[in-house]
C-alpha cells in the first residue's frame, strides 16, 4: 500500500480527540476484565495536569505529549514511544527517504502504541509461554491502534503506518499477516525501529539487550526475511556513508541558549513552556529556534532535535 504525501503534516492534535482515543482503547480493556469503567492508566491520563498547560493553541496537544500519555499504560513503557519515533526517523533519514516520509515515520512512532491499551494490562506482563487465547488478544493491538487513531483528526496516515508495527515481511506478523510490499515502506521502518528499541529496554520477562546484541538479533531477523535489511542496517548505524560525520558536527556551532531551547523542544515543550522554563519571552524562543534551524539545515522541530541529538550537540 502506498501512503499519500498530499496532506499537510500536523504536529499537534485535539486534546479532546486524543482523550477520546485513549478512552476508546482503555474501555475495551476494562470490558474484558469486567472491572471499573476506566483502567488506572487511563484515569492517570485523563487527570494528568500537564494537559492544561501543554496547549500549542487552545485545545491542542503536541504529538510528543500524546505519546507520553500512551506510555502511561505500563510503568516500563516510559519514554518508549518517543524513542521509537526518533529511531524510525533516523533510520528513514539514513536510508535517504524524503522529509515527508521521515516525518510520517516519526509521528507514527509517537502514537503506534495506543492499541496496547485495549488489552488488559496484566497480559503484557506475563512471563513464559502464552496461551493461544492471550496471544490472539495481543496480536490485535495494532488493529486497535488503527481504530483508535482514525478518530483523531489529521492522523489518518499515521494510523495506517502505525498499524503495521507488528507486521513481518514473511507474513508471520500481526495483525494482517502482510507479506513483502503489502507493508508500506514507512511501516517496515516502524516495525524494525519498534523491535530495536524494545530489545534494548528491560521488560518484566527479560533484561535489556545491549545495542550490539539487539543489532545481531535484528540482523538475524532480516536474514530470515522478516525485516527490511536496509532498515536494520540503518538502525545499527552500519551505513556510515550517510550517517552524520564528526566533521559535520564540528562545522555546526550552537549557542548555549540555542542548545537549551532545542533540548527543551526535543522533549515536546511548546515555545511558551520553554519561555517559562528559561525565563525569556516566547518571541525570543522562536528566534533561537529559527537560528538553530538555519545552522542545522532543518525545517521542522523534530528534524532539528533529532539531528542535534545525533551530532551530540544537545
Amino acid at each position: 500500500m502506498k501512503i499519500s504525501t498530499a496532506a499537510c503534516l500536523p504536529d499537534c492534535v485535539s486534546i479532546a480527540e486524543c482523550l477520546r482515543a485513549l478512552a476508546f482503547v482503555g474501555d475495551l480493556a476494562a470490558e474484558r476484565q469486567c472491572g471499573p469503567p476506566h483502567p488506572p492508566w487511563l484515569m492517570a491520563a485523563l487527570c494528568r495536569p500537564p494537559l492544561a498547560l501543554g496547549e500549542r493553541s487552545s485545545g491542542m496537544l503536541l504529538l510528543e505529549q500524546m505519546a507520553d500519555l500512551i506510555d502511561l499504560q505500563q510503568p516500563w513503557l516510559c519514554g518508549h514511544s518517543r524513542r521509537v519515533a526518533i529511531a524510525a526517523q533516523r533510520a528513514a533519514s539514513q536510508m535517504g527517504l524524503d522529509e515527508q516520509m521521515q516525518q510520517r515515520c516519526y509521528r507514527a512512532g509517537l502514537v503506534h502504541g495506543i492499541g496496547r491499551g485495549a488489552i488488559p494490562s496484566e497480559l503484557w506482563n506475563v512471563a513464559g509461554p502464552l496461551p493461544s487465547a492471550v496471544r490472539e488478544q495481543l496480536r490485535l493491538a495494532p488493529y486497535w491502534t488503527l481504530r483508535a487513531l482514525r478518530t483523531v483528526s489529521g492522523l489518518a496516515q499515521e494510523a495506517e503506518i502505525a498499524s503495521y508495527v507488528g507486521e513481518r515481511l514473511d507474513g508471520s506478523g500481526n495483525f494482517r499477516g502482510a507479506t513483502g510490499a503489502a507493508t508500506p515502506l514507512e511501516g517496515q521502518v516502524l516495525a524494525a525501529a519498534s523491535a530495536w528499541v524494545a530489545l534494548q529496554a528491560s521488560r518484566p520477562w527479560r533484561p535489556a539487550y545491549s545495542s550490539e546484541l539487539a543489532g545481531a538479533v535484528l540482523a538475524q531477523e532480516a536474514d530470515a526475511g522478516r525485516f527490511h535489511s536496509g532498515v536494520v542496517d540503518a538502525l545499527r548505524g552500519t551505513r556510515a556513508a550517510v550517517a552524520p560525520s564528526a566533521c559535520e558536527a564540528a562545522s555546526i556551532s550552537l549557542s548555549e541558549r540555542e542548545s537549551e531551547v532545542l533540548r527543551a523542544i526535543s522533549q515536546g515543550q511548546t515555545n511558551k513552556q520553554v519561555a517559562r522554563q528559561l525565563a525569556i519571552s516566547p518571541r525570543t524562543v522562536g528566534t533561537h529556534v529559527e537560528s538553530a534551524f538555519r545552522k542545522l539545515g532543518c525545517s521542522t522541530r523534530a528534524a532539528a532535535a533529532l539531528k542535534a541529538r545525533t551530532l551530540r550537540l544537545i
